[in-house]
Parts: C-alpha cells; structure tokens; sequence
C-alpha cells in the first residue's frame, strides 16, 4: 500500500502493514497525504513501535491546525 492511492468508500480509516518504507531512519522524509476534514480535532497518520515507544504522527487540532510531531513520545508535543 506504500506509495500507492487509496479510496475507502465508506470506511473512515485505513491500517498499513508495517513496511520499511514507513521508518526514515534518521535522514530526512516526506508524508503525503491529502483528506477531506469534516471539523473536529483526530489523528491523520502515525507510525508508533509500542516496544521502543518512539515514533511519529500527524494530528489536527479542532481549529484545524495540523500538527507534525516525531520523538520518542510522538503523544506528547514537540
């Protein structure tokens, strides 16, 4: 499912195998993403490894801000 488009018909969510393409290492990456926002604060797209509890997300806030946060507490702001 890495690099390719998606449409999800009725369904609001989608979950991605874990895939190398989704660990940027400690070089620098890109996310792409587009969606429809229907209002409300909610996580867009996160990559979290639960043992390391390290990893990355983007978030949007009930204002509409979206948020970029990465590090070994992605929940916590940075």
């Amino acid at each position: 499912m890495v690099g390719t488009s998606l449409f999800f018909g009725a369904t609001r969510h989608i979950r991605v195998p874990s895939s190398l393409d989704l660990e940027p290492g400690s070089g620098s990456f890109t996310v792409d993403f587009w969606m429809a926002w229907g209002g409300g604060a909610g996580l867009i797209v996160s990559k979290f490894d639960p043992a390391a509890q390290a990893g990355w997300r983007i978030w949007i806030t009930a204002q509409g801000i979206v948020t970029f946060e990465a590090g070994p507490q992605p929940n916590s702001p940075t």
